[in-house]
């Protein structure tokens, strides 16, 4: 994850979840308020996930930002995995199953392959008829492969 903020709330709620699973398990009594509000805060963090990658300038960036809440929101689901609780327990282990599967999907979605993003760059370029720099010519070469004749007009764009 690239945010601080994300990160720090991130080891917060995980933590939470590990102290809450670790009493569960050895049979302290857990209050369906304590599990509700641990609920709330891991559909938070998703949702500070969401309006964060809305704020960051490259898709890498996003991609990073979702893979680092996927293994979150496993570790989460795997404190619980083994804990027998009640049904605010099994709604909480469902709601996180749900989230590491939402959280994945944000993954593939910002997902782009070098190849992808060097014809991304070349049709840019193409549309605004930029010069060509030597840093964007050294990734376009080394992503999609060989530039062919048609890719002159390859501008310096943000990949």
């Amino acid at each position: 994850m690239r945010s601080v903020i994300v990160e720090e709330f991130a080891l917060g709620v995980l933590t939470d979840n590990v102290l809450l699973a670790q009493a569960a398990a050895l049979g302290e009594p857990v209050r369906s308020a304590e599990m509700i509000e641990l609920s709330a805060s891991s559909r938070a963090l998703y949702n500070t996930c969401i309006l964060t990658s809305r704020e960051l300038g490259r898709v890498t960036e996003c991609h990073q930002l979702w893979q680092g809440a996927t293994e979150v929101f496993e570790q989460m689901h795997e404190v619980w995995k083994e804990v027998e609780g009640d049904d605010y327990a099994k709604a909480h282990i469902s709601l996180l199953s749900r989230l590491r599967s939402l959280s994945l999907d944000r993954v593939a979605l910002y997902h782009v392959s070098a190849a992808a993003r060097a014809s991304f760059a070349r049709r840019k370029a193409n549309q605004t008829g930029s010069p060509v720099s030597a840093a964007t010519w050294h990734v376009l070469e080394g992503a999609g492969g060989a530039v062919g004749a048609g890719d002159e007009a390859v501008s310096a764009v943000s990949l």
